[in-house]
């Protein structure tokens, strides 16, 4: 099936939001967030059924994202990294308020490049928040396009894990599971679906293979072990 057909069906079959379960006339929610993709955007992207109050609710939260995922990326990686960083410096200078947040604590650094040479870099305060909440909604988002059924009606819960530069295995546990991508390497995502229990999954996520993030559906309510997990670093 087409995807315009597939989006045609899917908003004619779902008349609930995805994420809070209300009934509606939904709206179309991109997932990701259409932000991180600057014009000229990829001509495939994904959208999900979303009331109106979430869609709308979400555009801050997307903003400080979008301009936190920019200030990781170097803009001379390809053309699509160089507009993504300019969008965020541009959102950074029209929103001051999110600016004072981001660098309220900043420090000058040294980080080794890709050719193993020193250079210097400033850190600033990452806006977990953001973050977090962000990922949860793509996790959401998601679930509900590839298997076409809410996370809200299972009745689940998302915990987020951020990875940063560091992705460690993530890339090479990535191939062993389902792969998708939208724009060219602008976002990836790969993810598995627990067969006896629908509840349980786990996705990861490359944004302009520069961020890694990942994060985990499990039966609300259900405790979750997070001693392992170290506190959310500062990055660049």
């Amino acid at each position: 099936m087409g995807e315009a057909k597939r989006k045609e069906e899917q908003f004619r079959a779902y008349k609930s939001c995805v994420y809070c379960g209300a009934q509606c006339r939904p709206t179309m929610d991109h997932v990701p967030p259409k932000g991180i993709f600057p014009p000229p955007r990829p001509t495939i992207m994904i959208t999900v059924p979303a009331c109106q109050k979430c869609n709308e609710d979400a555009a801050q939260i997307d903003e400080a994202f979008k301009a936190a995922i920019a200030i990781q990326i170097d803009p001379k990686r390809n053309s699509a990294s160089y507009l993504l960083s300019k969008a965020g410096l541009s959102t950074l200078h029209n929103n001051r308020r999110l600016f004072r947040e981001l660098f309220s604590e900043t420090s000058d650094v040294l980080t080794v490049n890709e050719c193993g040479n020193f250079q210097k870099a400033t850190t600033f305060l990452w806006p977990e928040k953001y973050h977090d909440a962000v990922i949860s909604r793509i996790t959401k988002g998601l679930y509900f396009h590839e298997t076409r059924t809410s996370l809200f009606d299972l009745d689940c819960d998302v915990t987020v894990r951020f990875h940063g530069r560091n992705a460690g295995e993530i890339p090479e546990l990535a191939r062993t599971m389902n792969m998708r991508s939208v724009g060219m390497q602008q976002f990836a995502y790969s993810f598995g679906v627990a067969a006896e229990d629908k509840r349980r999954s786990l996705w990861l996520y490359e944004f302009y293979e520069t961020h890694y993030a990942s994060a985990e559906t499990f039966p609300r309510g259900e405790p979750l072990d997070n001693d392992d997990e170290e506190p959310i670093p500062r990055q660049k």
